[in-house]
């Protein structure tokens, strides 16, 4: 007979692999909208249109990440289980329908359900986790994890194609991994089943907090019209100074909006994702993807212990330089994309331990600055004039990088050590200020 400790610690152990393989779905749906699964009988016009249509998709649904986060926190675990459980099905459902390749008509469709429904799980399965001790690490790590490996995927090569562990790691995200996602999370749903909201129906306007939501809508609009605007028009030098600067300045309003010094990491997280989308990634072999876990796991753990924002802030100063000095030789020199890989996985990791949040909400919304294709991605798929890394949507292996994507980053990264200097500037921390997600009670007037 199992005694009731052996039982809790089993649900212990669940509930964590659920964070941590429903974040990895989460993000990479998010990251990787067009899985080269689909493409197989699409018509060339309508590929062409649903890449146009991917930055706003992922903008979508990075703002409803921002939503679900924000009401699943007001109405308790019941709430944010059953909303993950039911984005994670959808998603599951997705993957399983583009085994095959989607037919004409249908790309724009499933590349739009699966940003929204990614967006509602990263935000859903936040509320339920982020409060928790341990399902807090697992979430955060998985969360990074899918967000690194979905922004380098790269199409199998031949050799990879023949290997035994091809099934493992292809697929974006793998169909194995959404089934384990939504087995897992429909175990935690069965054990919140029972749990009364937090707050009442006839309260649900009044009850929402509505500054992160505000804020998520602030940044999320700036990056969108910021990236498109620099895909379509040669700006000039006053206008690529403006493109650099205006988000980061958006990132630091939107930081004050939230309470103390949790909008620092909308800032710091504007200048990794500029210094990580930079980083010639690909090509790189197939044993790269999972040790960027570990790696992440090990950035972001670093950083809860030695949490140091502005030396985070260097670090992605840093892999912006290690860009620009490797973008015209990436492609002859094999390890450098592993070592970009790795260390923007560090990099990224360190970053949210360094900055962690101690509400919901500003974590969420570090996560979805990091995610919405900035203008980085821009600048690198300007030459096939849309907004996105190549016509695929993922980097090009064959492509010869020029040295503005990474310069530009080098401005961006700088500019947001600026932008936490003046946060911590305007909001120091006050005596007794708590920063740790874990532990926290819900409630109160910040999600």
């Amino acid at each position: 007979m199992t005694t009731p400790v052996a039982g809790s610690e089993a649900r212990r152990i669940i509930e964590t692999a659920a964070a941590f393989c429903g974040a990895v779905v989460a993000s990479m749906s998010l990251m990787v909208p067009l899985d080269p699964r689909m493409m197989g009988n699409t018509s060339a016009l309508e590929f062409s249109l649903t890449v146009l249509n991917v930055p706003r998709s992922a903008a979508a649904g990075a703002m409803l990440a921002v939503v679900a986060a924000v009401y699943a926190v007001v109405f308790g675990a019941r709430v944010a289980w059953s909303a993950s459980f039911a984005s994670a099905a959808v998603l599951l459902i997705g993957a399983a329908a583009v085994q095959g390749s989607v037919s004409s008509g249908s790309l724009a469709m499933l590349s739009f359900i699966e940003c929204i429904m990614g967006g509602i799980l990263i935000g859903a399965l936040a509320a339920a986790t982020l409060r928790r001790p341990g399902l807090s690490t697992a979430y955060t790590i998985g969360i990074l994890s899918g967000i690194v490996i979905g922004d380098q995927i790269q199409p199998p090569g031949p050799t990879e194609l023949e290997s035994p562990w091809h099934w493992l790691l292809t697929g974006a995200p793998p169909l194995w991994l959404s089934v384990a996602a939504v087995l897992l999370i429909g175990a935690g749903l069965y054990w919140h089943r029972n749990q009364a909201p937090i707050v009442s129906e006839s309260t649900v306007i009044s009850g929402i907090p509505l500054v992160p939501i505000l804020a998520g809508a602030l940044m999320l609009s700036v990056i969108t019209v910021t990236s498109e605007w620099t895909a379509r028009y040669d700006l000039g030098a006053p206008g690529l100074v403006a493109a650099i600067v205006v988000p980061v300045a958006a990132a630091v309003v939107a930081a004050l909006l939230l309470p103390g010094q949790d909008g620092t990491l909308m800032v710091l997280a504007t200048a990794i994702a500029a210094a990580g989308s930079a980083v010639v990634a690909v090509p790189h072999p197939l044993w790269v993807a999972p040790l960027a876990i570990p790696t992440v796991a090990a950035g972001f753990l670093i950083g809860r212990r030695r949490s140091a924002p502005l030396v985070a802030a260097v670090l992605a100063t840093a892999l912006a330089l290690f860009a620009t000095l490797t973008c015209g030789i990436a492609h002859t020199y094999l390890v450098l994309p592993v070592i970009g890989c790795l260390a923007t996985a560090f990099v990224l990791g360190y970053g949210f331990g360094a900055a962690l949040p101690h509400t919901v909400s500003g974590m969420v919304l570090g996560i979805v600055t990091v995610v919405a294709p900035g203008m980085i991605v821009a600048l690198r798929g300007r030459e096939n004039g849309t907004v996105g890394y190549s016509l695929n949507w993922y980097r090009d292996p064959n492509r010869t990088e020029g040295l503005l994507p990474p310069i530009t980053a080098i401005a961006v990264t700088l500019a947001g050590l600026l932008g936490i200097l003046l946060v911590r500037h305007l909001r120091p921390i006050a005596v007794g200020h708590v920063r740790r997600l874990p532990g926290r009670a819900p409630g109160g007037k910040f999600a």
